[in-house]
């Protein structure tokens, strides 16, 4: 009878540390105007409670959706720019007062139209 006591008491345990790491045994409430206070979950309505991984997984994909939004207006930005640098380039004869700005602006236009590790010392990021 003790074995099987002792066997309870660690399957409660390892439970309890699952329940822990998932995230589903505490969640926290507003308390006043701006302060959290952490309540525990009753046992017995955990099973509703959205886990750890299912935050983290939302959380990639919320990533995922913002970087590709990211990504996509980049590529429209490097379009204007390529398209900018070709007009300052091509505007021939030049006025003697835009020539030092359309220099500016199309070196820097260059500059970015690079990939980012080129920008870095010739090395790619953490080298």
């Amino acid at each position: 009878m003790a074995r099987a006591a002792d066997h309870i008491a660690k399957l409660e345990a390892e439970r309890d540390r699952c329940h822990a790491r998932l995230e589903i045994d505490h969640h926290f409430a507003m308390v006043g105007e701006n302060q959290l206070e952490r309540r525990e979950i009753p046992l017995d309505q955990r099973v509703d409670e959205p886990d750890g991984i299912e935050a983290r997984d939302c959380t990639i994909a919320l990533q995922d959706s913002r970087i590709a939004s990211l990504e996509a207006e980049r590529e429209a930005l490097r379009e204007a720019l390529t398209n900018m640098k070709a007009a300052f380039d091509g505007l021939r004869p030049m006025p003697l007062v835009l020539e030092p700005i359309a220099k500016k602006l199309s070196d820097e236009a260059a500059r970015a139209l690079l990939p980012r590790q080129d920008r870095l010392s010739g090395k790619g990021c953490g080298e």
